[in-house]
């Protein structure tokens, strides 16, 4: 079984940026580093190593041993870290980058570093963003965290997101997002991902639409997307929260649940033995549902010295403005309502034993811009829902590193393993705050000087489309062959260009609605207030109707 990888997407960070002002000057005289002295959680699980030693040479971690029991090797630079506590570099398996612009997204993956988070998940960058970021790379502007690419994220025809975006007048990107129409395209899909996109996971969107009705995968075509990708020897992580669908999810065989669940599990629920059965991990993305309370709960982010620095001034004006704040407001009391029950239920599904994995959901909207940052903030969140800090820090590192497949060369602090790793001036065990304590970033051997990283504000040069008034939407080239099966009546053509943006017009053939139901699902795909949107329901109601 093959298994494909995508560690880079750009040049070695190494080979292009040795001499760069992002590094500091830790390996001036020698390639040879030791760090002495630290406490060292090496993301084992194992007991922390008291006054440790950790040997670099290069990009790798030689020798791990408590001081005193082996001689250092010639000529090694030794700094001093007594005191101090040292754990592996932290991973984000689910963040999204990559329909901001290029700078914007350079941005994000800069916050990544400076915060300690040297592995991130994404749908897409690759697509968006690839060359543009390996020539900031090139040109020394620029650091990227490894890009473990999942490619565009896999949907029905019509399926979510494409009915939010489309109501919001968000631009559907193909390069972010692909749409299969059963179970041959979803093969197809898959072996093109991994022979032509050399992806490192495959995320699925498996999400009914509810009073948005707007379609879902069959299990059957779910079953033949998870099936091939495990014969590609990849995992799927799946976006699925109704109960109905994260259950399909289990029997297609997904290997990682992605965001939370519309109800609050109890041991004694079916689904969540039914986890537990089927040996699946879960990501609980809490900081997607605490996203919007936090905003007024926790007032003291916006003097945290390090959101100053690393949130571009156009977010921390956007959440004071008052039109802003009042539409958060009233999904206040909500936000704050799913995140608890989200915690209760990580409390659950941790003492039955579910493998619990760490990422953010992040985005770019104005409460889910803390690319980073919110690492440690999920860190934290999950410690008050009772998992023990020693697993949470396993879980933002070596059990990452193992989902995507990466286990031999990241996710701890062993010899012979890539040196990723952080020098905290706190202890992450006795209080998961100080995993935020960072004295030095050493991604690849190399140390980051996280003073002088470019913190860029592309906001404010107008770089990125993000935060536009008005965004286009991509249409999808009409197929003339369905199209001779719309009737000439008043509203045909509005119907074959507007309803053709984000899935094929076969769909609409092969349904039956009422006005109301035309009108629910014309409002979710066209936004209320859509000037066409009489005509539009007027004709699907009349040769589609029932």
């Amino acid at each position: 079984m093959r298994k494909r990888y995508l560690s880079f997407v750009m040049i070695s960070v190494v080979t292009v940026l040795s001499t760069s002002l992002f590094w500091t000057q830790a390996q001036q005289n020698s390639s040879i580093v030791v760090i002495e002295g630290a406490t060292l959680i090496d993301g084992t699980g194992q007991e922390p190593l008291a006054n440790s030693v950790v040997v670099i040479e290069g990009d790798r971690i030689q020798q791990v041993f408590r001081k005193g029991e082996r001689d250092y090797p010639a000529g090694a630079r030794v700094i001093q870290a007594e005191g101090k506590t040292i754990i592996p570099a932290l991973f984000d398996i689910d963040t999204h980058i990559a329909q901001q612009g290029l700078e914007a997204a350079a941005q994000a993956l800069t916050n990544y570093l400076y915060y300690g988070v040297t592995n991130i998940s994404d749908t897409g960058v690759s697509l968006i963003h690839g060359e543009g970021l390996k020539r900031l790379e090139e040109e020394g502007k620029f650091i990227s965290p490894r890009l473990f690419e999942a490619g565009p994220t896999l949907t029905a025809v019509g399926g979510h997101p494409i009915p939010v975006n489309r109501g919001l007048g968000r631009t559907i990107d193909t390069r972010t997002l692909t749409q299969i129409e059963g179970p041959e395209d979803a093969i197809r899909q898959v072996r093109r991902y991994v022979n032509e996109l050399n992806v490192a996971t495959i995320k699925a969107i498996l999400e009914s639409g509810g009073d948005l009705d707007y379609p879902r995968m069959t299990l059957e075509t779910y079953t033949a997307l998870v099936d091939e990708a495990h014969r590609q020897g990849m995992k799927v992580y799946t976006h699925a929260s109704r109960l109905s669908d994260v259950r399909d999810a289990l029997e297609g065989g997904v290997d990682l649940l992605a965001h939370g669940f519309s109800e609050e599990l109890t041991p004694q629920s079916d689904l969540a033995q039914m986890i537990v059965q089927k040996n699946a991990s879960w990501l609980p993305d809490i900081n997607n549902v605490e996203s919007t309370s936090k905003m007024f709960d926790d007032p003291e982010l916006w003097s945290d010295p390090d959101i100053l620095k690393t949130v571009p001034e156009v977010y921390r004006n956007m959440i004071n403005d008052p039109e802003v704040r009042t539409r958060l407001m009233a999904r206040r009391e909500r936000s704050r309502q799913s995140s608890e029950n989200r915690l209760r239920t990580v409390k659950v599904l941790y003492d039955m034993g579910v493998n619990i994995l760490v990422g953010t959901d992040s985005t770019g909207a104005p409460h889910r811009m803390f690319y980073g940052f919110d690492i440690h903030r999920e860190m934290g969140h999950l410690v008050r829902a009772g998992m023990k800090p020693m697993d949470v820090i396993v879980a933002a590192s070596r059990k990452a590193a193992e989902y995507l497949g990466r286990e031999k060369d990241l996710g701890t602090v062993e010899a012979g393993k890539i040196a990723d790793l952080l020098i905290l001036t706190g202890n992450p065990l006795e209080d998961m705050r100080n995993s935020r304590s960072i004295e030095q970033v050493i991604y690849a051997g190399r140390f980051i000087d996280r003073d002088n990283l470019p913190m860029l504000d592309p906001f404010k040069e107008g770089l990125v489309s993000t935060g536009k008034k008005k965004q286009t939407i991509t249409n999808q080239q009409v197929q003339e062959e369905v199209a001779t099966q719309f009737p000439s009546d008043p509203g045909r053509e509005l119907v074959l260009t507007q309803c053709s943006g984000c899935h094929s017009l076969q769909v609409i053939l092969e349904q039956r609605k009422s006005r109301s139901g035309w009108e629910t699902t014309a409002s979710s795909m066209l936004g209320e207030g859509n000037q066409d949107m009489e005509e539009i329901v007027g004709y699907l109601s009349k040769h589609f109707g029932r």
